[in-house]
């Protein structure tokens, strides 16, 4: 069967009424060191929203040009990126990873190469890849404190900072001089006296329990270079992940509703504190009241009911509470009438029977 030039000559596709949403990738041209990079954009656009915003992938539609089998090699659409072809393409090893695992645990790539990826998804904002990079750099064997310092403050990782100090702080010989530079003047004095004080903890603490029993190191250290670590935590905000913003502003809106809710508790309180307290004045208003009202009328105070209940008693007490008057003094008989009584004679002797009329009286003679 033979082949016309008709049948070899490829038609020109017509455009399709519609694409697919999913599967329908749009691809762009890289130019890195000289040498040209054509991917699927999806992934750029969905790892980085700064990569998309800055090389315009977010606004980028597919053309009919495409459909008609034309190369998309104009100087235009070519997206010139300013960085090394060597750590460009560590990047492209974990976002289109050669592997049928999902995972990127079996990713093998080596330290240099993990370290390329950190600093092209720290300044593209690849926010995922940039912490799966620190993960995987996180033990950092065989890398000196101020390695660790350095690379700590270049790209914000706390831990590796936190980590490069203790040693320092913690390790038997002190801070080198070819260090100092690399730590800086005001640090190191700082660290000397986080130095000299665990030291002296070290050397009260018991032996056996090989830690000072005081604060944690990892605090002090913290507690003496505060404005270099709350730095550090400022700049992680602006690599939080997708999930990470959102439980970040899932915590705040928390805390904004614990607050409202703190502040309406607090209203309510001031609220009832200040009813309690005018109802405290009507009483004692109402008090002031009922006494003006007793003394005028010179009234006990009692209330109706309890004067009902308790009148006689009331009055017994009332009567057993007046002082009692003295006794009138003592009046002579006669005295008063204005005469003055005779003073008492002597009892008369006595006197025999008949003498009151002076003769004696006769006995009479016995009866013979």
């Amino acid at each position: 069967m033979t082949t016309t030039s008709d049948d070899m000559t490829q038609k020109p596709l017509s455009p399709p009424s519609a694409v697919d949403e999913e599967y329908y990738w749009d691809f762009v041209t890289f130019s890195v060191d000289d040498v040209l990079y054509r991917l699927p954009k999806y992934r750029f656009v969905n790892g980085s929203e700064t990569f998309a915003r800055e090389y315009g992938l977010d606004q980028d539609q597919g053309s009919e040009e495409e459909y008609a089998g034309v190369e998309d090699s104009s100087p235009d659409a070519v997206k010139k990126l300013d960085v090394a072809a060597a750590e460009f393409r560590a990047l492209l090893k974990v976002l289109y990873p050669k592997t049928d695992k999902a995972s990127h645990q079996e990713l093998t790539l080596s330290k240099d190469e993990w370290l390329a990826v950190l600093k092209l998804s720290s300044k593209w904002r690849f926010n995922s890849i940039r912490k799966l990079a620190i993960e995987r750099l996180s033990p950092l064997s065989g890398m000196k404190p101020s390695e660790r310092i350095r690379l700590g403050r270049e790209y914000a990782v706390e831990s590796w900072l936190l980590s490069g100090y203790e040693e320092l702080v913690t390790r038997k010989a002190g801070i080198a001089k070819e260090e100092v530079p690399l730590v800086g003047w005001e640090t190191v004095h700082e660290l000397w006296g986080v130095r000299e004080m665990w030291r002296s903890c070290q050397a009260t603490c018991d032996c056996k329990e090989k830690v000072p029993p005081h604060r944690p190191l990892h605090l002090t250290i913290q507690d003496s270079l505060c404005a270099e670590f709350d730095g550090i935590a400022e700049s992680q905000q602006q690599y939080y992940t997708r999930q990470e913003r959102e439980e970040c502003a899932e915590r705040k809106a928390i805390a904004e509703r614990e607050k409202e809710e703190a502040a309406c508790r607090e209203a309510e309180i001031l609220r009832l504190a200040l009813a309690e307290e005018e109802e405290r004045l009507k009483v004692e208003e109402l008090a002031i009241e009922v006494e003006v009202r007793r003394q005028k009328l010179s009234l006990p105070v009692t209330s109706n009911k309890k004067m009902a209940v308790n009148a006689r008693p009331a009055a017994d007490s009332d009567v057993e509470s007046r002082p009692s008057s003295p006794p009138p003094p003592s009046v002579p008989f006669g005295g008063m009438w204005g005469a003055t009584p005779k003073p008492s004679s002597p009892p008369p002797p006595p006197v025999a029977f008949g003498g009151m009329w002076g003769a004696t009286p006769k006995r009479k003679a016995n009866r013979k």
